[in-house]
């Protein structure tokens, strides 16, 4: 257990990995030397604020005015699938989001970037896909956004490999998986 912490400070200590298995994770680099991780909005009144895409689509099948793709279900998905909400995202609307107690707006220089997701809670595994330019997402979809745009397949299928699903096991052993 002393080698654990030695090992890996400041993290949980997973006395059971090998010492071969523990010099890898010693010289592997963290997830934000390359990307950040950011958690999404919350609109604190989805009744008032989502629909379905298929609600607010017009004849071509884009958002009318004031709403947006949004992203709030990301758990699930390997790799990609378009997000079926949009949220009202007119002045008022984001107002409310910026004011109201319990709402919140993070994080604006990431707002309708190209990234990655992530669902918030998961009981079957943890999944990642690719977040289109243009797109919100919810404070139950978490993005990662790289810092060199080449990154982002790359760091999309280190998400998804098996090598990585159980590294997230060890650490976090639990069915969330929050941004930070």
């Amino acid at each position: 257990l002393g080698s654990a912490r030695k090992a890996l400070p400041g993290r949980p200590a997973a006395y059971w990995l090998g010492d071969g298995l523990r010099k890898v994770l010693e010289s592997s680099r963290p997830l934000s030397d390359y990307a950040d991780v950011v958690l999404g909005m919350k609109t604190s009144d989805n009744r008032r604020f989502v629909r379905y895409w298929w609600e607010v689509a017009g004849r071509e099948g884009e958002a009318l005015p004031g709403w947006m793709a949004y992203e709030k279900e990301a758990s699930g998905y390997r790799y990609g699938r378009l997000p079926a909400h949009s949220v009202r995202w007119t002045a008022a609307a984001r107002e409310y989001y910026r004011s109201y107690y319990s709402a919140q707006l993070p994080n604006p220089r990431y707002w309708r970037r190209e990234g990655i997701v992530f669902g918030l809670i998961s009981s079957k595994a943890f999944t990642a896909k690719l977040l289109p330019a243009g797109y919100m997402t919810d404070m139950a979809a978490s993005g990662v956004y790289p810092r060199d745009g080449r990154d982002t397949m790359v760091i999309l299928g280190l998400l998804n490999a098996k090598v990585y699903q159980w590294a997230l096991k060890v650490f976090s052993p639990t069915v969330n998986y929050e941004a930070g």
